[in-house]
């Protein structure tokens, strides 16, 4: 009886140990990806702004435009600054441990990919915007989404330390610091 209960305790850590690694991994991915993409954004404005002042002047408030559209009409929490929703999230964590539906409307699957679509918008068209706050965002939202699809493998861990290492694992990667 004994070898079965540990076994049971054994496989479930296993799980737990998996499905973290799994959502960083995913979370280390896709960010990465974004700051890159980012990036090259970033320089593809840049020379537009240089070598063709006149189509900047036409593309960047059409570009402003539709990203301010995307997140007004599918997640406006996927505008503004990104460590003022991490906040209102801890702080809904706090209350609320088990309240994923009220954090998800800060930092679930629709505002990370309005965050990811509005934000490189922003960039191609010239806008300047920092890389840092999104990363941080959307790493925080992979992991509280995670954190709660897996919940039953993950009793222990609370939705609050989730946010916080996604935070944290985005800003290292914003940053390119090892993690």
């Amino acid at each position: 009886m004994r070898d079965l209960i540990r076994n049971e305790v054994s496989l479930k850590g296993l799980a737990m140990l998996i499905l973290v690694a799994f959502s960083v991994a995913f979370a280390v991915i896709f960010v990465e990806e974004y700051c890159a993409v980012f990036s090259e954004f970033g320089f593809i404005a840049k020379r537009r702004l240089i070598d063709q002042p006149a189509v900047a002047f036409i593309i960047t408030p059409i570009f402003f435009w539709i990203s301010a559209y995307l997140c007004r009409r599918f997640a406006e929490n996927a505008s503004g600054n990104s460590m003022e929703h991490i906040n209102e999230a801890l702080e809904e964590a706090e209350k609320r441990p088990e309240g994923f539906e009220k954090i998800s409307n800060i930092m679930g699957a629709r505002v990370i990919m309005v965050k990811t679509i509005s934000s490189l918008l922003c960039v191609f068209s010239g806008g300047a915007l920092g890389r840092e706050g999104p990363a941080a965002h959307m790493t925080s939202g992979i992991f509280a989404v995670m954190s709660y699809r897996f919940r039953a493998f993950l009793p222990k861990a609370k939705l609050e330390t989730w946010i916080i290492a996604g935070s944290a694992t985005g800003m290292a990667i914003a940053f390119y610091a090892p993690i």
